[in-house]
C-alpha cells in the first residue's frame, strides 16, 4: 500500500491564544485514509521597536507532526508568556427569534418550562435594562418599568445550544429579539439579532440565521450546521377560457401545417382518382359519378375531425392507400389535440410558474402588477433586494 504525500497551506486563526497553525504535509494511503499530518505553529504577537513604534507579526514557535509537538515560548494576549487560566462557569446572553422547527415557542405554565428552555419576550434592546430584567426573572420579580413575559423555547437550534453549553461549561440566558427580525441594514443601521450583537446586548445568537457577506462584516458566524434553499410563493392565477380556447392546444404553425397537409392530400386524392382507369371519372369503366376536388376535401376533413357523413369513396388503389394513410395520421392529430385540450382546461387555475429568482417574471415585471417580498430582515429578502436594485429590474416592487 503506497502513501501519497501532498503539500497544502491551510490557515486557521486561533484568536483566543494568538497561535496559528499551518498544515505543511498531509499523507494519505490508496484508500484515502490519513496516514500523516504535519503542522507549523505560528505565534501572532505585537513587537515594539525604536521610537515607540509597534507592529504585529507572525513568528514560528514550533511544529506538530504525527502526535509529537515541539513548542518554544508563546507570547499570549496581554504580552505574557503564561497561558490564560481556565475560568469557571460563565453565563452568556443569547438572542433568538422564532423560526420553526429550529426555534419554537409555547406558553409557560406559572412561569415554568418543564421540557423546554425558558426564553423571555422583552421589549427593549438596551444592555443595562436587559441585565435588570434577567435579575428580576431570576428572583421571580416583575417590574412595570422593565416588563417581560416568560415563554418556553425548543427546537433544533435550542438543542444544539444546550449541548454546546454542556460541552463548553457555560450557562445561558435566552431571550427573543423585540423586533422579531434576523438582521438587515436599513438607513445605515442594523436591526434584529445583528443589532443586539453589535450593541453588546447579547453575546451570541441562535436561530435559523443565514450567513451573508454584509452580516459577516459586523458579526462572526460559526460553521454552518444546516443548508437550505429558497422557496418562491406565488398567488394562484385564475382565468376564464376565452372563446378561442379550442385553438390553444396547438400553436398557429401547427394549425397551419395541418390545414396545408389536409389540402395537399385532398388535391392528391382527386388527381389520382381522376387520372386512374379504375377511378370515378367519365372514362373510367363508364362511371356515372365523378370524384371531384370537393369530394376529396369532404373526405379528408371528415376523417380528420372524426365526423361521420356520406361521402364518395375512391375506387383506384393509389387513392385508397392514400386515404387510409391519412386516416392513420388523423388519429394521431385527434389524440394529441384531445390530450392537450384537457390539460389546458384542467390547469386554467394553476399558479404562475417561476423557475427561480432570476426568472423574467420576477426580474422584469410591470410595477403595477407584481410585488416581491420576503420575511422580516431574512436572507431571501436580502437577495431579492440586491437583484431588484439592478438597472434591469427596476419594474418590481419590494415589500
Amino acid at each position: 500500500m503506497k502513501d501519497t504525500n501532498i503539500t497544502v497551506h491551510v490557515w486557521q486563526n486561533q484568536r483566543s491564544h494568538g497561535v496559528q497553525r499551518q498544515a505543511t504535509t498531509i499523507g494519505f494511503d490508496s484508500d484515502g485514509t490519513l496516514q500523516s499530518a504535519g503542522y507549523k505553529l505560528l505565534n501572532f504577537f505585537q513587537e515594539s521597536v525604536d521610537n515607540n513604534i509597534t507592529y504585529r507579526r507572525w513568528k514560528n514557535v514550533g511544529n506538530y507532526y504525527n502526535g509529537i509537538a515541539k513548542i518554544d515560548t508563546i507570547v499570549w494576549p496581554g504580552d505574557t508568556v503564561s497561558a490564560p487560566l481556565a475560568i469557571g462557569d460563565r453565563t452568556l446572553r443569547v438572542v433568538t427569534t422564532i423560526v420553526p422547527p429550529f426555534v419554537m415557542e409555547q406558553e409557560a405554565v406559572n412561569n415554568q418550562c418543564v421540557t423546554a428552555v425558558p426564553c423571555l419576550k422583552v421589549y427593549t434592546k438596551e444592555k443595562e435594562t436587559l441585565d435588570e430584567i434577567f435579575k428580576d426573572f431570576s428572583h421571580g420579580v416583575h417590574n412595570d418599568s422593565r416588563q417581560y413575559k416568560v415563554h418556553c423555547c425548543q427546537g433544533l437550534s435550542i438543542n444544539l445550544l444546550e449541548r454546546l453549553g454542556r460541552d463548553l461549561n457555560f450557562t445561558f440566558q435566552l431571550y427573543m429579539t423585540p423586533d422579531e427580525r434576523y438582521g438587515d441594514r436599513e438607513n445605515g443601521s442594523w436591526n434584529g439579532m445583528v443589532e443586539d450583537l453589535i450593541n453588546g446586548a447579547a453575546h451570541m445568537a441562535v436561530a435559523a440565521f443565514s450567513i451573508t457577506r454584509s452580516r459577516g462584516t459586523v458579526v462572526d458566524f460559526s460553521h454552518p450546521y444546516f443548508y437550505s434553499g429558497f422557496s418562491i410563493l406565488v398567488a394562484e392565477r385564475k382565468r376564464s377560457p376565452p372563446i378561442y380556447a379550442f385553438m390553444e392546444p396547438f400553436d398557429t404553425w401547427v394549425w397551419t401545417s395541418i390545414a396545408i397537409s389536409a389540402t395537399v392530400v385532398a388535391v392528391a386524392l382527386s388527381l389520382l382518382e381522376w387520372n386512374s382507369p379504375f377511378g370515378l371519372n367519365p372514362w373510367g369503366r363508364k362511371r356515372k359519378t365523378n370524384y371531384t376536388l370537393g369530394s376529396a376535401l369532404n373526405m379528408v376533413y371528415a376523417i380528420m375531425f372524426q365526423h361521420t357523413i356520406k361521402t364518395k369513396s375512391p375506387k383506384a388503389w393509389p387513392s385508397k392507400w392514400l386515404q387510409n394513410f391519412w386516416a392513420g395520421v388523423s388519429i394521431f392529430f385527434y389524440s394529441s389535440y384531445t390530450a392537450n385540450l384537457a390539460a389546458f382546461l384542467a390547469g386554467k387555475n394553476s399558479g404562475v410558474t417561476i423557475t427561480g429568482i432570476h426568472d423574467p417574471k420576477v426580474s422584469r415585471v410591470d410595477s403595477d402588477n407584481v410585488w416581491v417580498g420576503g420575511g422580516g430582515g431574512g436572507v431571501a429578502k436580502h437577495h431579492a433586494h440586491i437583484l431588484l436594485n439592478d438597472e434591469s429590474h427596476l419594474g418590481a416592487n419590494l415589500i
